[in-house]
């Protein structure tokens, strides 16, 4: 069986912000966890509503035959719709070691698998029914060859699919097709532009209906294995080589590539062995299209760069927002961190906290597969908790909620010290306060009066006041202005009531 698999809690430490950890609302599971099945070998969120999970390592269809899992969010959070049965799958194909997926395909890599040759890979579609997903096609490389490692990487959009072959000859191929009459139909194989053997051209691949950005992180153009992304824009019939990026340094090693993503007209570059404050702490790079030229408009670094981070092992770009795998970083070695990231108006990207697992243990790689999407952040360490099998599990957390549209997710404001005095998740600065005392609503015991919190002894509307100051409120005092009285007693107020002779 395989060595991958887990995830508990996952714990925020708002960079940015100050000191303050909290435990992510949800832990995800596989329905059947099984000890090395490496839950979370890769993952990836659409809309917010949808998470494909794979699970390379599972044992249902055969021996490390692999499996993906398909959940679905609510206002409760994430739970298992469906694991989709793959047609033809054998023993040791790993299918899930990569997965992408929108509202209807479900597409998901196992280069393991031998049909071809040993490893040369293959990659199964699934499509969306009326009840539930099911099994559509199995792709293959028209020219397989053994150890070509078709599937490392999949992608795929609403027009296109691409699976990577990043062990093919000449450094690497990726496979493109496109949707004809309901099915995946190959299109010409996009050989490595710079043909060099070890490149691992399709190690990473992106794409979207227009842009597809290919990742060689082993490519040498700048230095030995500093790495390169190729860009390519779809025509009707093929995809053509727009630009090809390079690191803006010379050093070595960089592996410029490892993973990226697109987001409409942005690119996340993972630069994993860049030494960026530390040796292979790691970096990522921003790119925009900017007048048909793809510009680089920012470099991102780890906010606690460690040597061997490997910050941007994995990326998760979406829009504005930024999600960035660190599997070697942490308390303890390759324990891992998560960090994230929002772009602000003036184009800079402001840190908003570091996540790390709950009680990580060395070699949880926690991050080693990182997705969001629509507010929704998910989070897996496929090598995970001895003590729990390896089974694997996720973490997951809702930034979609900025009621203070500070550009800081409400949790991360609350666990910096946000007030929450009704423990509801949401930031009291964002919940009604109708007399504007700076007391909501909800913890106000006279929400109608400016000048009270709670009813005290005088009710709401009436003041507390204590006029003579003797110990009692004047509404129930009896001689408001006479601190000797509280009743007027036979006397009046103003006037002691002495009973020298004690006679009564």
């Amino acid at each position: 069986m395989l060595r991958p698999a887990i995830a508990a809690s996952l714990v925020l430490a708002p960079a940015a912000l100050g000191a303050g950890d909290f435990t992510l609302p949800q832990t995800v599971q596989s329905t059947a966890p099984a000890a090395y099945d490496a839950f979370g070998s890769d993952v990836a969120v659409h809309a917010g509503t949808l998470l494909f999970v794979g699970v390379r390592g599972a044992d249902v269809q055969a021996l490390n035959a692999g499996a993906v899992e398909i959940f679905s969010r609510s206002t409760a959070g994430w739970s298992f719709l469906q694991r989709p049965t793959a047609t033809g799958l054998a023993a040791g194909d790993q299918l899930g070691e990569s997965v992408s997926g929108n509202a209807t395909w479900l597409v998901a890599g196992a280069s393991r698998h031998d049909a071809s040759g040993a490893d040369a890979g293959a990659a199964w579609v699934f499509r969306k029914g009326a009840a539930d997903w099911a099994f559509a096609q199995k792709l293959t490389p028209a020219a397989g060859s053994a150890g070509a490692r078709f599937g490392s990487a999949v992608s795929v959009s609403n027009l296109a699919l691409v699976a990577g072959s990043p062990a093919a000859a000449n450094g690497g191929a990726v496979h493109p097709y496109r949707l004809v009459s309901n099915a995946w139909t190959a299109q010409a194989v996009i050989a490595n532009p710079s043909p060099a053997v070890g490149d691992r051209f399709g190690e990473a691949v992106s794409v979207s209906d227009a842009y597809l950005a290919v990742g060689a992180p082993f490519d040498d153009a700048r230095a030995v294995d500093a790495g390169a992304v190729h860009i390519y824009v779809r025509t009707p019939t093929a995809w053509i080589l727009q630009t090809t990026l390079l690191p803006d340094s010379s050093s070595a090693g960089q592996h410029f590539g490892q993973s990226v993503s697109l987001s409409g007209t942005r690119l996340a570059v993972g630069v994993y062995g860049a030494d960026t404050g530390a040796y292979e702490s790691g970096r990522v790079d921003i790119y925009d299209l900017v007048s048909n030229v793809w510009v680089r408009t920012g470099s991102i670094v780890p906010e606690f760069p460690v040597a061997g981070g490997n910050f941007g092992w994995d990326v998760s770009l979406d829009g504005s927002a930024l999600a960035v795998g660190a599997p070697g970083a942490g308390d303890v070695a390759f324990s891992g961190r998560t960090e994230l990231f929002a772009r602000q108006g003036d184009g800079t990207w402001l840190p908003l906290a570091t996540g790390a697992l709950l009680a990580g243990q060395a070699q949880d790689v926690f991050g080693s597969a990182v997705s969001t999407a629509s507010g929704q952040l998910v989070v897996a360490a496929p090598a995970a908790h001895a003590g729990d099998g390896y089974r694997g599990r996720l973490g997951a957390a809702d930034l979609s909620a900025d009621c203070d549209a500070n550009s800081i997710p409400d949790i991360f404001d609350l666990a910096n010290g946000g007030v929450d005095c009704d423990d509801n998740g949401v930031l009291d600065a964002c919940e009604a306060d109708s007399d504007g005392d700076g007391s909501i609503d909800a913890c106000d015991g006279c929400p109608a009066d400016p000048l009270k919190t709670s009813p005290g002894t005088c009710g709401c509307g009436v003041a507390d006041t204590d006029t003579d100051s003797d110990g009692t409120p004047d509404c129930t005092d009896g001689c408001p202005s006479d601190p000797l009285k509280t009743s007027p007693g036979a006397c009046g107020c103003g006037v002691a009531a002495p009973d020298s002779d004690a006679d009564g």
